[in-house]
């Protein structure tokens, strides 16, 4: 999600789910600072990064080739946060935003693209989860709690951003490939392959395009994740899902262009 965004959606008066996030410690500072809209949406974006480690509590498999209830739960977590993401969104929306389905679904598409991907090496579907979670997110928490310099190539960027993005992303990223594959690494192994790849991530996401830096940090942490940790890039399949996932975004996006378009026509 954007590193500075620049207004905040006006709050609805209605109760939300969300709303939990002002019950934790030190949530009305960060209100005060973020806003209660931003807030929720910090929340939205970061639990699903919890997954992976309600995963070292269940006994499983590795790869998941046999484990069916763990596909599921990830499947079922994406197009969970999907529906909910879409039917609330207006909870969560900044000022100008459209209907959220880019943002919302790119996140949720980046998960089960890359389960589908990589099916024999699952750690790289849990490191696209917790980097779009805890990376993602902690560049917008970086951007907009820090600020100072802006980035050179992206001015609605900020280094402070990109800082966040690369050091908890890394940290998150790490912690969950360690605690996942088999056999099982070191942790120098790990952190090196995970700073790899969360570079890649980070700079896709602070890349001045008008695609959802959701889908960007999802399809760049996945070619990277393949191509540091399964050596190879399965281009035949990469290929097939990211046309069926840009197809889509390019739909949605130039729906919500005709509908303003008709709205302003009107």
């Amino acid at each position: 999600m954007a590193d500075q965004p620049t207004d905040i959606a006006n709050d609805s008066h209605e109760r939300s789910l969300l709303d939990t996030v002002f019950k934790l410690p030190g949530a009305a500072a960060l209100s005060a600072r973020l806003g209660r809209s931003e807030l929720r949406r910090r929340l939205l974006h970061m639990v699903p990064g919890l997954l992976p480690f309600v995963l070292w509590v269940y006994p499983h498999e590795y790869p998941w080739t046999d484990e069916t209830p763990i596909r599921v739960w990830v499947a079922g977590l994406a197009i969970i946060l999907a529906f909910y993401g879409l039917r609330h969104f207006r909870e969560i929306a900044r000022s100008g935003e459209g209907s959220g389905d880019t943002s919302v679904l790119g996140y949720s598409f980046s998960v089960l693209g890359a389960l589908a991907i990589a099916p024999d090496n699952p750690e790289i579907t849990l490191i696209v989860l917790v980097i779009l979670a805890f990376g993602d997110g902690s560049a917008t928490l970086g951007g907009m709690l820090m600020k100072g310099p802006t980035l050179f190539w992206n001015r609605a960027k900020t280094w402070a951003g990109l800082i966040s993005f690369w050091v908890v992303g890394t940290l998150f990223a790490a912690v969950v490939y360690w605690g996942e594959v088999v056999p099982q690494i070191s942790w120098e192994t790990a952190f090196r392959q995970a700073g790899l790849i969360v570079i890649c991530a980070a700079f896709a996401e602070s890349l001045p395009l008008r695609m959802n830096d959701n889908l960007r940090v999802g399809i760049a942490t996945l070619i990277a994740s393949l191509a540091v940790i399964a050596g190879e890039y399965r281009p035949v399949k990469m290929l097939i899902v990211a046309t069926v996932v840009l197809l889509i975004v390019h739909h949605l996006q130039r729906r919500r262009l005709n509908a303003a378009a008709d709205s302003n026509g009107d």
